[in-house]
């Protein structure tokens, strides 16, 4: 059976002409007629310059990019109305993001956190794949950590923040990997030892509750899902549900692979060089661990998982957006091409071809 899948989507609200944040989600939100959270397609995040987009669980692809479709919709016609453009990218291009969101969860988050608030204004693709159970979920997260930063990688879309060139793919994953929760994970083994490290880190204090863990995967809070939080926002809807699909397809054949249990230094050094090259470099090859160009990693991810595609009838358009991925030398490489140098170039392609 094919297992359903999920996209959650963080944007950034900004002026329509400046590209600058604009703190206004409150007002966006309370847009319905029905008043704030009558759209369960849309909620609040950290910042008051973000959005987040739901879909409900897909089965069929085009199905899904349906559902990214209209949650980016719903997101642009609320920003609309109360003055704003919904932009598509992983960092504030140009000037910062303001007002924290006034809850008191984020507001304790900020009082332990002060340092890594201001690194914190990013916008990231989270994948939820149904899993039977908690059990099912941590035996994906296990088998899945050596492949993440190839993800990581395709998606890489974030060179820019606050008008400047960071001299990353992904500036969003380096700063968000400054959580003390954030990161990959070596292998768990079992559901119970995965809640007791999730409750040692809550111990500790580095994390408020479950939900501020902020592990590369996790299992879903709400629902039977493994969550994968390891991606860029993108531009375009059509390559969000591809990849979204290629996570699916991965969670797939990991449970029925072996556990590869890579070190930690490993898959840090992994991920980094993700973060800083995306497809413009070299990655680890997930099944050797040894240094290859990152057009060989992506196709050793889409051949490890091409059987899964295969059953799911998704082959033909997650490998089309690869191949383009690759071909393009990655999201960032296409990202610095537009901008010419100039950020605020790039914002406002975003905002006119994005979707």
């Amino acid at each position: 059976m094919t297992r359903s899948v999920g996209v959650e989507e963080e944007l950034f609200l900004v002026d329509p002409v400046t590209c600058e944040p604009l703190d206004v989600a409150t007002r966006a939100l309370d847009v319905d007629e029905d008043g704030p959270g009558a759209d369960e397609e849309l909620d609040r995040e950290l910042f008051l310059a973000q959005i987040e987009t739901n879909t409900e669980p897909s089965i069929d692809g085009d199905d899904l990019l349906a559902h990214v479709r209209r949650g980016r919709e719903r997101a642009a016609d609320d920003a609309a109305a109360v003055g704003a453009s919904v932009l598509a990218s992983p960092t504030s291009v140009v000037g910062s993001v303001g007002r924290l969101t006034p809850t008191a969860r984020y507001r304790r988050m900020a009082e332990d956190h002060p340092d890594l608030l201001a690194r914190a204004g990013v916008c990231g693709m989270h994948v939820h794949v149904e899993v039977e159970d908690g059990h099912e979920a941590v035996r994906a997260i296990d088998r899945l950590a050596p492949w993440l930063p190839v993800v990581t990688a395709l998606t890489a879309g974030s060179p820019f923040e606050d008008g400047r060139d960071t001299g990353y793919a992904s500036w969003r994953a380096h700063a968000w990997d400054q959580w003390p929760t954030a990161g990959p994970t070596g292998p768990f083994g079992d559901l119970a030892t995965y809640e007791r490290a999730v409750a040692g880190l809550v111990e500790s204090g580095v994390a408020l509750d479950e939900g501020m863990v902020y592990l590369d995967a996790r299992p879903g809070t709400h629902t039977p899902t493994v969550e994968v939080r390891v991606a860029d926002v993108l531009v375009h809807t059509a390559e969000a549900a591809a990849v979204a699909l290629l996570v699916r397809a991965l969670v797939e054949t990991c449970l029925a692979d072996r556990v590869h249990e890579w070190r930690v230094e490993r898959l840090r050094a992994a991920r980094w060089l993700a973060q800083r090259h995306g497809l413009d470099g070299e990655l680890l090859d997930p099944r050797t661990g040894r240094s290859v160009p990152a057009s060989r990693a992506c196709a050793v991810l889409f051949d490890h998982v091409a059987p899964a595609l295969d059953d799911a009838g998704d082959v033909e358009r997650v490998g089309t957006v690869v191949e383009s991925l690759v071909a393009d030398g990655g999201p960032a490489a296409r990202a610095r091409r537009v901008a010419g140098g100039d950020p605020l170039r790039w914002a406002r392609h975003v905002l006119e071809h994005g979707g």
